[in-house]
This record gives C-alpha cells, sequence and structure tokens, in this order.
C-alpha cells in the first residue's frame, strides 16, 4: 500500500512538472494551423490552431461579406463614392506571441499608444493593387478589422476614431493623401526622398446601414500614393483604436501583389494534379497543417515571384511564422500605463529649535488652585516646601525651583475627583467605598470596639 501510494505521488509530480514545463517553454517549432478555404473567394485563410480570436474567422460581412477581415486596400470611385473590391488570394492571422518579431516602427507606435502586445492582432495580406489614375484613387479601408461582427445587413452603427500608418515599404515611395474633403491630417517622416513613415493621427470610421439596410463603411477613404499595378511591393500598416474603453491595434504585413498576382493565384489555385502542396485537397474546406506544410507552400510561392520582386516578400513572411518567439512581458511603457507609479511624496522635516539655557526658557505661571473643603470647612492650599540644596548638587534657577514646586504640589496635593467628592460630602451621607472583594462594603469612618481589658465596668 505504501509503495503504491508513493508510486502515484512520483507520477503526479513528474506529470505537473511536464506539465509547467510546456507553460513555461511551449513548443515553438512547429505550430499547428487551421487551414480554410473557399473556392467561390479563392482565398487561403491560415490561422493559428490554439488562440485564434473567434471574431475573425470567416469573412467580413460588409457589403455582402466576399473580403477577409483585414485591413485593405481598394479603388475607390471619387463621383460614386463606391469602390472596386480587392482581390485577396493569401490571408493569415498569427498570435500575439509575434510581437517582438514586429519591425521597430510599429513598436514604436505601440509604446507611444500604450497598447500591450496581447492587445494586438498580426495579419499578413497578400492583394491585388487597386487602381490609381484618372477618376480612380486608391483607398486605405481599415473596417474590415476594425468591425469584424458587422453583419450583411440590418441597424449595425459604429463611429470610432482611427489612427493609421504605413511603414517599411520596399519602394519608399508609399504615403497617404487626402482625397477631397476627407478629415485627416498626414503626416510623412523622411530621410531624403525616402518616406519612412507616412501617419494620420486621427480619422473617423464609420460602418452603418444603407437604404436597404445593406451594412456599409464611410466617409471618404484616406487615399495612398505610391502604388503601381505593375511593380511589386510590401510595407507594414498600423491601426489604432479604442473598443469598449480598451486600446486596440491592428499590423498587417501587405504583399501588394502587381505583376506577380497572376503567378500567385496559378500557384495556388491553378494546379490541381499537384493538389496545391498537399495543402488544398479536392472537397476539403477546414483542414489543420503544421508550420512545416506552410513554410513549403510559401517557398513555392517565393520560386514563381522572385524574379519580378526582388525583395522576395515570401521570406519574410517564412522568417515570421517559422520560430515562434518566447512570450516576452509587456513594454516599460505599457505596464507604467497600466500600473503607473506613484511619485514620492515630498518628506516633511520638521526644524528642531537650538537648546536653550535654562535662563532662556520661558517661565510657566503656576495654575491657580480652588480651596478644598473638607466636612464642611474650607482649608488653604498648603504650600510646597523648597527642596534643600546639596553641596554636592549644582545650585537650581529660578525658573527650575518654579517647576520642582509646582511639579510637587501637583504630585501630593492635587485629590483624585472620587476623593474630593467624598471630603466634599457629609459623613453621615458618604457612601461605603467598595474594597477589593465585591460585595463587601466597609464604613469610612466606624469606631473600633475597645479590647475587653480596656472596657469599663460597671
Amino acid at each position: 500500500m505504501i509503495v503504491k501510494k508513493k508510486f502515484l505521488n512520483f507520477l503526479m509530480i513528474f506529470s505537473m512538472g511536464n506539465l509547467m514545463n510546456v507553460l513555461i517553454n511551449p513548443a515553438q517549432a512547429n505550430r499547428e494551423w487551421k487551414i480554410e478555404v473557399s473556392p467561390t473567394h479563392h482565398t487561403l485563410h491560415a490561422s493559428p490552431a490554439i488562440g485564434m480570436d473567434e471574431r475573425y474567422k470567416g469573412y467580413s460581412q460588409i457589403y455582402g461579406g466576399t473580403l477577409p477581415k483585414a485591413p485593405l486596400f481598394q479603388t475607390y470611385l471619387p463621383d460614386s463614392h463606391s469602390h472596386f473590391e480587392a482581390e485577396v488570394p493569401l490571408f493569415m492571422s498569427l498570435p500575439s506571441a509575434y510581437f517582438s518579431k514586429l519591425p521597430e516602427s510599429i513598436r514604436s507606435e505601440m509604446r507611444v499608444d500604450r497598447i500591450v502586445d496581447n492587445a494586438l492582432k498580426i495579419f499578413i495580406v497578400g492583394q491585388s493593387i487597386p487602381f490609381d489614375g484618372e477618376g480612380v484613387r486608391s483607398g486605405f479601408y481599415p473596417h474590415y478589422a476594425t468591425d469584424p461582427l458587422a453583419p450583411t445587413r440590418g441597424s449595425y452603427s459604429t463611429s470610432r476614431n482611427v489612427k493609421l500608418m504605413i511603414a517599411d515599404s520596399a519602394s519608399k515611395k508609399l504615403k497617404f493623401e487626402v482625397i477631397g474633403r476627407s478629415d485627416g491630417e498626414v503626416r510623412n517622416v523622411q530621410e531624403g526622398e525616402n518616406i519612412l513613415k507616412s501617419i494620420v493621427p486621427r480619422k473617423s470610421s464609420i460602418v452603418h446601414p444603407a437604404r436597404d439596410n445593406l451594412t456599409v463603411v464611410s466617409p471618404i477613404p484616406m487615399g495612398v500614393i505610391g502604388l503601381d499595378q505593375e511593380r511589386n511591393d510590401n510595407f507594414w500598416s498600423y491601426v489604432a483604436y479604442e473598443e469598449n474603453g480598451r486600446r486596440q491595434a491592428i499590423a498587417t504585413f501587405h504583399l501588394m501583389l502587381g505583376s506577380n498576382y497572376r503567378n500567385v493565384y496559378t500557384e495556388l489555385w491553378g494546379k490541381p494534379e499537384r493538389k496545391n502542396f498537399g495543402l488544398l485537397p479536392a472537397g476539403t474546406h477546414t483542414l489543420t497543417r503544421t508550420t512545416d506544410d506552410l513554410v513549403q507552400v510559401l517557398k513555392g510561392l517565393n520560386e514563381v515571384t522572385k524574379t519580378n520582386d526582388p525583395s522576395q516578400p515570401f521570406l519574410k513572411v517564412i522568417n515570421l511564422i517559422q520560430e515562434e518567439p518566447a512570450r516576452r512581458p509587456h513594454p516599460p511603457a505599457v505596464r507604467e500605463a497600466q500600473h503607473p507609479r506613484k511619485e514620492p511624496e515630498p518628506s516633511v522635516t520638521r526644524k528642531r529649535s537650538p537648546p536653550t539655557l535654562s535662563k532662556e526658557r520661558p517661565q510657566v505661571a503656576a495654575r491657580k488652585r480652588k480651596p478644598e473643603v473638607s466636612r464642611g470647612r474650607s482649608r488653604s492650599v498648603v504650600k510646597a516646601k523648597a527642596q534643600k540644596v546639596s553641596l554636592k548638587t549644582k545650585p537650581q534657577s529660578a525658573a527650575q525651583k518654579v517647576k520642582t514646586s509646582q511639579r510637587a504640589r501637583l504630585k501630593k496635593e492635587t485629590p483624585s475627583a472620587t476623593k474630593r467628592k467624598v471630603l466634599q460630602t457629609p459623613l453621615k451621607k458618604r457612601p461605603a467605598p467598595a474594597t477589593r472583594r465585591k460585595g463587601i462594603r466597609k464604613p469610612l469612618l466606624q469606631k473600633r470596639p475597645r479590647p475587653s481589658h480596656m472596657r469599663r465596668r460597671r
């Protein structure tokens, strides 16, 4: 019986140790991913099997539900206030544990906006490049990501302010621009002719129902300058906003597929004999694959696109998903925002008065005392005797003598409240004071009986 208990204790300790090891050092090499494919949308959506936000599964229902829930660039028509939808063959969601792999441009903005890393969503989007020319403009639409629960039709309506940024573009030419009467102010960070960042500190974002109750977005989107349909590009976008009083952010790595769009589409959807690298078997809409499977697909996409795009953006995607970094603590700025430090109050130091000699000390006037009454008669306050000055001690000053006399008087002649009350009452009416033992009372003044030998004999 004892051996069995020891064995069970050993198994419990061993299992708990393994569990703690998994929690502290999670498996980083080969994460499992859920793959969602739709033959009608021709979009490959990969998301982590564990830790995925359920709100971002499927497709956005805005304008009928044909686009993924991510920030997108689309063709905007200023005359009709409408747009052409983009084609998105690749969409990936990454867990917030990849925060340390983001570029410094994104992390610095998060520190400025005081956003915690677990309030961040990371996306990878491969899409076609919108038209930009006479009568059409390229517009940025973050609404699909900021409102993932918007229905196709109904009374859904939200209005918020967002902060927008695009940075680290391969061409170094991308920047925002204001279209027409659109609100927003553009601030560009440049290094010579290269544009490092383009920031819009405040832009309104509204999702509301149209006349036929179809959910649409407004107002005029923020325009983008520098996109060319014949040139591939890749960059990061950043969207910061508030939801239910909590600050949120979305960081997206965009692969703008210009001349490479057809190659990517064919590699993913146009080769049934290869079964799309084993990722998209016929008749399957949702399946689970590992990081190694995704890396093989991305390597194939890089082979067919590196000729037209020397920056090789798919290699950047491989570096992002291949090795998951360990969980890191919050940035210092975010920690201070969540738990602000209390500044120490200035210490109050009391000024000590310099020591004074006995002659300089102020003399306190003696307190006048009321005459005490004893047995109906009044008696004057007895003066305290002066202290005798010994030859060995130093002679006392007048102030010290006054103090000593006061102290002696207070100690000797101040009667207690009970004694004062007893002395003021006549002898016959005085209550007998209680002794230590309860229930035994003795009169205050009682004549003791004489001894027998002292009694008078009649």
